[in-house]
């Protein structure tokens, strides 16, 4: 993320280039980085870097009813999960049971498997949530197929080509050898291009 903040300062720094989205997979999808691009009018079309689903077997956050005026989210038995502070690791607010709220409820096995339950909220949540209601547009779904054709690209590079490592140094010896990768990409597409649209006829006038 931070090579990325930095190439979009220096366009726009050098040539006063300010884009109004940005396509990147998902390691790009981080709430502290989407927050930096709406800080600055950049459309995120990005996947959210999401956990919220990663264990099916247990209750979900969307599960959590979450109360504003006392900050602390109702469990689906109705027990209130208090605020307990910041986890600064995770970026993240922390919500929290007491061991007494989960040791004799009925549901506990749907909930955790620890001795209570726990809610992470990232700090930059509503750049989060932003974000996924950006994923609903128009704008940002053609954005996704175009960046699937350009992964595509590099993915062939990687896999078929070899080009997984440059084996010279310096940016022209490197320029060189993705010019020659970009070659053997375009003869490819050519050649199939060419059995696509078969034979040509050729006219003799007597």
């Amino acid at each position: 993320m931070l090579a990325a903040r930095r190439m979009l300062e220096q366009v726009k720094g050098r040539w006063g280039i300010c884009p109004e989205s940005l396509g990147a997979d998902k390691a790009y999808g981080s709430g502290e980085f989407l927050a930096w691009l709406l800080e600055r009018n950049i459309q995120p079309h990005i996947p959210v870097m999401d956990r919220r689903h990663q264990r099916p077997r247990y209750f979900t956050q969307e599960q959590f009813q979450y109360d504003p005026e006392q900050n602390a989210y109702r469990c689906p038995q109705g027990q209130r999960v208090r605020y307990r502070g910041l986890a600064v690791p995770t970026q993240s607010y922390l919500y929290r049971t007491s061991e007494s709220q989960c040791r004799l409820c009925a549901v506990k096995r749907k909930c955790t498997r620890g001795a209570n339950r726990r809610i992470s909220v990232s700090w930059y949540e509503p750049a989060r949530q932003a974000v996924r209601e950006l994923a609903k547009t128009a704008a940002y779904q053609q954005s996704r197929r175009e960046q699937n054709k350009v992964e595509a690209l590099f993915s062939e590079l990687k896999q078929r080509v070899g080009l997984r490592r440059v084996r010279l140094r310096r940016l022209w010896n490197v320029a060189k050898q993705f010019y020659l990768a970009a070659t053997a990409q375009n003869l490819k597409r050519l050649a199939r291009w060419l059995a696509q649209r078969g034979p040509t006829s050729t006219f003799c006038s007597a």
